[in-house]
């Protein structure tokens, strides 16, 4: 709503979100999705202020449990690329946690796309509003960056963002050199983590 203009009602969510997240006495609220993590950090502040509550994306979450020891990985001899999420990377600086992640498993190599970091592109589309010509050109584009790394799999911490690139990878237009499995990073390393 906020992204689309509906700045009232995104008020009027965001309180009662935040009066249902004070009535559980949450102290910590985990998002898995990059653009949550976002609106509750940044734009619930921002609209709300205060906040009885931290908020923290599942990726610094799992990163600290990797430093602390706590989560360890069997072997996965897998060769990968990350794609950084906007509203993660370029939006909030999370770059470093999903690369402790990856880089905690074994026999992982990580292999880095030409734009990383903040400076990634967009997987194309944001917040369900549209998916056209366009949108298709950029996905294209982003999914052969990543294909040209020679990675057989392109993590990402965004479900919008792995549902934008699997549809256009399907996209019979495109070609088959854009051929690679998308997964998201938890997904991947919740398959090797020791007991």
């Amino acid at each position: 709503m906020l992204w689309t203009g509906d700045i009232e009602h995104f008020v009027r969510l965001a309180e009662h979100n935040a009066r249902e997240i004070h009535r559980a006495r949450a102290k910590q609220v985990v998002t898995t999705c990059p653009e949550c993590y976002l609106t509750l950090k940044v734009e619930y502040p921002r609209y709300l202020g205060g906040l009885d509550f931290e908020v923290v994306h599942l990726s610094q979450l799992l990163a600290a449990k990797v430093a602390d020891g706590e989560i360890k990985f069997r072997r996965s001899a897998k060769k990968v690329t990350y794609h950084d999420p906007c509203r993660l990377g370029r939006f909030t600086g999370i770059c470093d946690e999903p690369r402790t992640i990856i880089n905690a498993i074994p026999s992982v190599e990580l292999v880095e796309m030409t734009r990383s970091r903040i400076g990634a592109i967009c997987c194309g589309t944001q917040a369900w509003v549209n998916c056209g010509t366009v949108n298709k050109q950029i996905q294209s584009e982003r999914l052969r960056e990543a294909s040209a790394t020679g990675a057989e799999v392109l993590l990402t911490f965004c479900p919008k963002c792995q549902i934008h690139f699997k549809c256009a990878i399907h996209d019979q237009r495109l070609g088959e050199e854009l051929r690679i499995e998308i997964e998201d990073v938890t997904s991947f390393a919740a398959r090797v983590l020791t007991g």
